[in-house]
């Protein structure tokens, strides 16, 4: 069997190197998470056996097909994926199958949230691109170890959230979508990006004038301070 570790002249190199040899030779840069941090860090590649899914042992040569399981040696974890730049964030929520309301809604709140680093912690715990929590891993089923190694993931549970957000809110969305509210133009991914921040029950509490949820006795602001008005505003 082929190892990766053995692709020379390319994994001897530096990083920068390895692509332009990819780049002399018209080759594919195999779409290996390993292989894909290699050339994105100066760190060291775990040895990575290329195997198709019939375990059948393959060259590496230009015209290879890159649809494998890719296992470690030690069966060691698969390394985490590196933070991508915002220009790659963005073309890839561009890129995904969903209406341009659903990306309008990602591409903005990933912003908010995160500055479009999807690997980004702050102070309460709250991790990726959508700052998930507990309650929101809980919410969508998603877990921080997807999140970890797959941005799409993250997309994917930031839109599940917004749709469980939705079905809690459908009144309120019925009532006022498109309407002018405490001088705001309210609009549906502004509700949602707005339950995002807080959760529906403080996004029902700010326009029925309630305060059922804490968020709501604290003057609808977060741990950080920022308000729930910022959200609805990001949309109008």
């Amino acid at each position: 069997m082929q190892e990766l570790v053995e692709f020379n002249p390319i994994l001897k190199n530096s990083p920068k190197e390895a692509i332009k040899y990819f780049q002399d030779n018209n080759i594919e840069i195999p779409n290996i998470p390993a292989f894909q941090s290699y050339l994105n860090t100066e760190i060291e590649v775990p040895s990575y056996s290329m195997v198709e899914k019939d375990s059948t042992e393959i060259p590496l040569k230009n015209e290879v097909s890159y649809d494998y399981q890719y296992k470690p040696k030690d069966n060691s974890k698969q390394p985490i994926i590196k933070p991508k730049d915002s220009n790659s964030i963005i073309n890839e929520i561009k890129g995904l199958s969903i209406d341009n309301n659903d990306k309008e809604y990602l591409v903005k709140l990933a912003k908010k949230e995160s500055s479009y680093n999807p690997h980004v912690t702050n102070q309460f715990g709250y991790y990726g691109l959508y700052q998930f929590g507990d309650l929101a891993f809980k919410d969508t089923g998603f877990t921080k170890t997807q999140f970890e190694t797959d941005t799409l993931a993250q997309h994917q549970g930031a839109l599940k959230l917004a749709q469980i957000n939705e079905k809690r809110l459908r009144p309120i969305i019925n009532a006022h979508v498109g309407k002018t509210f405490k001088g705001i133009n309210i609009t549906r991914n502004g509700i949602r990006a707005a339950a995002h921040l807080l959760g529906a029950t403080t996004v029902k509490d700010w326009f029925t004038g309630s305060t059922k949820s804490k968020y709501a006795r604290n003057g609808f602001v977060d741990g950080n301070g920022t308000s729930i008005e910022e959200y609805f505003k990001m949309y109008e």
